[in-house]
């Protein structure tokens, strides 16, 4: 018997298309072609789980705001910078 586990990495919690989706439509799919489908637990309201994406997070907005004060003596090379308030080096 084969074994699939779906990790759903676009999702940090539990919403309908786990609840649903994965857990009854694809596990019912699964089981019609003999597979055991398991998947992974979601982060939900993990504190562990959720204090590196914290701890980026307050880091880049403190460099936003760093940026956006030298962004008023350079107030043009700046523009870009501001939209990428968010984006993370992983």
């Amino acid at each position: 018997m084969k074994r699939v586990l779906v990790v759903p990495i676009g999702f940090v919690s539990d919403h309908i298309e786990i609840l649903y989706d994965i857990d009854i439509a694809y596990r019912r799919k699964a089981e019609s072609l003999g597979i055991v489908l398991g998947r992974t637990r979601s982060l939900n309201s993990s504190t562990s789980s959720w204090r590196p994406l914290q701890r980026q997070l307050k880091e880049n907005i403190t460099k936003s705001k760093i940026q956006k004060s030298k962004c008023k003596v350079q107030n043009e090379k700046c523009k870009l910078k501001k939209k990428a308030l968010f984006h993370f080096d992983i």
